[in-house]
């Protein structure tokens, strides 16, 4: 099954935006009370994210959730 270009897009920039806050994976996770792999997976595209986790991210990179649309 191929993988949805808008879940890559996503996990593009939540790496983008993680790596410019200088946080590794799992600094992040532990800060929205998710695991590592959560955030690898998401970063790969390989997971769809809830509303609320999206905010909860959003909160930990100290961005809007408007900024993972962004190509």
């Amino acid at each position: 099954m191929k993988q949805d270009e808008r879940l890559i897009r996503f996990g593009e920039r939540v790496k983008e935006l993680r790596l410019a806050k200088g946080l590794t994976q799992l600094h992040l996770a532990d800060s929205i009370g998710s695991s590592e792999s959560t955030i690898s997976r998401a970063e790969k595209g390989k997971h769809n994210p809830t509303l609320l986790w999206m905010m909860k991210l959003a909160e930990a990179l100290e961005v809007d959730a408007s900024e993972f649309l962004k190509a």
